[in-house]
């Protein structure tokens, strides 16, 4: 029951999914009692204690739009950088976008991102897609590998890429008739487990804010 209750209360506050580890869900009751201030405070606390998943987690909350409009991938990359240097996959991935929007050094991105997907997180892959986008096979093969690495979004991303034409008219009717259930059973993960990394989609074309008005 208490698992439904904190998943209530995260799309209270929240309009995108917010990756939590099984061991760590507990900091969601933090959420619930004190909404979103007690939340990032929490986590900055924890963050100071030296806990990688709070301070990617800061990370990727500043790489989202803000009310405004507006992401801040320079303290994105501030937040995640020990964490980063230290390996571990969540961070590489914020801070591969992180470099992406700050500094469109794309290459470099790549490669934080390929170091976050040889440890299996699953967002990288999804991520790499978007990089590898002018090459149809490069971006296939990183949304075959969320597909293996079972990504929620991985066929509403390989339909989008199916609808562009660039692998010939029969994948593109498939890609029409198949977005409407890969988008539904996307949603519907989602709204499941809003916390599993296997929910989680970064893009930089989203514009709606990370907080809903409540919690902003």
């Amino acid at each position: 029951m208490e698992f439904f209750r904190l998943r209530s209360t995260h799309w209270r506050y929240f309009n995108y999914p917010l990756y939590v580890p099984e061991g760590q869900r507990k900091v969601l009751r933090v959420l619930s009692d004190q909404g979103v201030t007690g939340l990032t405070a929490e986590l900055e606390r924890l963050a100071s204690l030296g806990s990688p998943w709070a301070a990617s987690t800061l990370g990727y909350l500043s790489l989202l739009p803000s009310s405004s409009g507006n992401r801040d991938p320079a303290r994105a990359m501030e937040y995640c950088a020990k964490a980063a240097a230290d390996g571990d996959a969540y961070a590489l991935f914020v801070t591969g976008w992180a470099r992406s929007l700050l500094t469109q050094d794309r290459v470099r991105a790549a490669e934080l991102m390929m170091a976050s997907r040889k440890l299996r997180f699953a967002p990288a892959t999804i991520a790499l897609a978007f990089l590898a986008w002018p090459s149809a096979d490069a971006s296939l093969k990183m949304l075959n590998d969320a597909v293996t690495l079972r990504h929620k979004a991985a066929w509403a991303f390989r339909c989008g890429f199916f609808r562009t034409g660039r692998l010939g008219i029969g994948r593109q009717i498939l890609g029409y008739v198949l977005t409407p259930f890969v988008r539904l059973q996307y949603a519907l993960a989602a709204w499941i487990d809003p916390f599993s990394v296997g929910v989680v989609v970064l893009t930089i074309t989203d514009k709606r804010p990370a907080f809903r008005s409540v919690g902003d």
